[in-house]
């Protein structure tokens, strides 16, 4: 249907009912319209100070910021406008996932934000839990001192049959 348009208005330029000057007018003022009615909805307001707080952690935590451009705005804005999730819970998220060890090297632009938000989200959960059960938690595995780790070791290899020659000889490792 849009090539029917562009034809017409193509016909009213050679007849001279329109000029080229005229058309680039209108394109320019429907547009700018477009352009300036999507960024003055509260979506997109709110989707601002969250690049802006998500840019901030990043900075924080000494890796190169992303350009807040129309682009990282729209998704934080479709993450706000179609994945429904409220501006405070996404700022929450924002402040966790730059704080949290692991996601704060992998979140570096709203399209990733957005990508793992659900992930984010369960871990978020489970971590909240484990706070919470500290008991249910297994404890953290201490690391063994390395004259220990080799006395083990040594202590297994001690203790290990020795494969027969003949089971060797089978497999072809000796001849």
């Amino acid at each position: 249907m849009t090539d029917i348009y562009k034809q017409v208005v193509c016909l009213f330029i050679q007849e001279g009912v329109l000029t080229l000057e005229q058309v680039r007018e209108k394109v320019n003022v429907v547009e700018s319209r477009t352009v300036q009615r999507s960024r003055q909805t509260p979506t997109w307001e709110a989707a601002e100070r969250l690049c802006e707080r998500l840019n901030a952690g990043i900075v924080a935590n000494s890796h190169k910021p992303f350009k807040v451009n129309v682009t990282s705005v729209g998704h934080m804005e479709k993450l706000l406008r179609i994945d429904k999730v409220a501006e405070a819970d996404a700022a929450l998220m924002v402040d966790w996932c730059v704080g949290h060890e692991f996601w704060g090297t992998v979140i570096f632009s709203p399209i990733k934000f957005r990508k793992h938000y659900e992930t984010m989200q369960l871990r978020r959960q489970r971590d909240s839990a484990t706070e919470r059960h500290p008991a249910a938690v297994s404890k953290p595995r201490v690391p063994v001192a390395d004259q220990d780790f080799f006395e083990k070791k040594r202590r297994e290899r001690a203790e290990a049959v020795p494969m027969p020659q003949e089971i060797k000889r089978m497999l072809g490792l000796v001849r």
